[in-house]
């Protein structure tokens, strides 16, 4: 299948595009799930990777249905899970639909970023014999609230977040779509300089904190720039819903020791006071990334999964 068609279809079977304005409605559906969704499955993620992923959706009976094209590939067309309110017999009925427009199509019936406790309503659906895959390099990173605060008031941690403002005197504001510049161009300094763009496998930095800013005001995220004198030296985006606090995006310039402790606690201050849990997205399988996360508080990993229907 190619693009075009794949545009087509979605038109004659009234999909819409996912716009940043489309939140509201959104949330709604997030509000009625039995439980977490893992992070890709958050709308500013949606909304982020939209110049790789383009995300259609409509209303089926009590739920989204989302359809995603893959920019990065010629001919990749997948579902995400439904949101809202998981039963059985509902999720069975949607799903019989599902599986009629993928047969139609003539492309297999992939489903991605499926939460553990969604993988039940999936497996025991009648007519339906899944591959099921599980990628550590992609399994979200669970923290408690009380552990993850808990972690920020460590002596060490206290000491480097108290150095930072001591020795670099930072200046923070809250984020929105006039400091998209300031953002870019601190990407292209604290990554691109020393990144080629093949090593962006799931798009572009820029253009993500592009796609995030621009409509910042019409997404549940928040955030804060830092700056040191008049250069822009890190940033931090999070969103939170339904006790989910989520650190989304961040960037640092090096050289900066403690930064990444004052981003940090200062997100958790100002945005994520009174969640249950802190989500703090996957390690892509890189060993530093990997150990600084594991160090950070006790967690627990929240897996992905990833579901294709087997040919009958």
């Amino acid at each position: 299948m190619n693009k075009e068609l794949f545009l087509k279809e979605m038109q004659e079977h009234e999909f819409r595009e996912v716009q940043a304005g489309d939140w509201k409605l959104f949330e709604a559906y997030y509000r009625d799930m039995n439980d977490y969704w893992v992070s890709p499955m958050s709308f500013t993620n949606m909304i982020a990777w939209r110049p790789s992923f383009q995300i259609f959706y409509k209303r089926v009976d009590d739920y989204l249905l989302c359809m995603v094209w893959d920019n990065r590939s010629d001919n990749r067309f997948l579902m995400v899970p439904l949101l809202g309110r998981y039963e059985q017999r509902a999720v069975m009925k949607v799903m019989a639909e599902v599986k009629s427009f993928f047969q139609k199509m003539g492309v297999p019936l992939i489903i991605e970023s499926v939460s553990e406790w969604m993988l039940p309503y999936y497996q025991n659906l009648p007519d339906f014999d899944w591959q099921v895959e599980n990628d550590r390099d992609l399994c979200d990173y669970l923290y408690q609230a009380k552990d993850f605060e808990t972690s920020m008031d460590r002596e060490k941690t206290r000491y480097y977040y108290r150095y930072f403002i001591r020795k670099f005197q930072p200046e923070t504001v809250e984020l929105s779509s006039e400091y998209v510049g300031e953002c870019i161009e601190l990407c292209e300094r604290a990554f691109c300089g020393t990144h080629t763009c093949e090593d962006c496998g799931f798009g572009c930095l820029k253009d993500t904190i592009r796609s995030v800013l621009q409509d910042f005001h019409l997404l549940n995220a928040k955030g804060i720039l830092v700056r040191k004198g008049e250069k822009a030296i890190a940033y931090c985006i999070v969103s939170r819903l339904k006790g989910l606090g989520m650190y989304q995006f961040k960037k640092t310039e090096r050289g900066y020791q403690g930064i990444n402790e004052y981003l940090h606690k200062e997100c958790y201050d100002r945005f994520l006071q009174g969640v249950d849990v802190i989500n703090y997205m996957e390690d892509m399988g890189l060993e530093g990334l990997r150990k600084y996360k594991s160090r950070l508080a006790p967690y627990t990993l929240f897996p992905r999964y990833r579901l294709e229907l087997k040919p009958q």
